[in-house]
């Protein structure tokens, strides 16, 4: 069976084509394992996937890494989640400004 990780590079791989400049962050917890993926279109060079891992590792702890479209990681905190995400809009505006 594959790891989460590998199935969120199969999703964000396989975007359709209406989604295929976005942002992408995918989430899953599974056991005491909450791997987070987020990908992003390598023409949205405004938004750098490993600075929204950033922003969300230091709100939930954990780490992770990776290229400026794609990056990966694990993260803590799963009771804070939510509150981390409804904020996530706000950082993408603010990365744009």
């Amino acid at each position: 069976m594959p790891s989460s990780l590998a199935v969120f590079e199969i999703c964000c791989d396989g975007l359709p084509p209406a989604l295929a400049v976005s942002d992408v962050v995918l989430i899953s917890i599974f056991e005491d394992k909450v791997p987070l993926v987020i990908a992003t279109h390598k023409e949205l060079d405004q938004i750098d996937a490993r600075d929204v891992m950033n922003y969300l590792v230091n709100l939930l702890g954990g780490s992770g890494g990776g290229r400026s479209d794609f990056a990966q990681g694990g993260i803590e905190k799963v009771e804070d989640i939510e509150i981390a995400l409804a904020s996530l809009s706000e950082f993408l505006v603010s990365l744009n400004s």
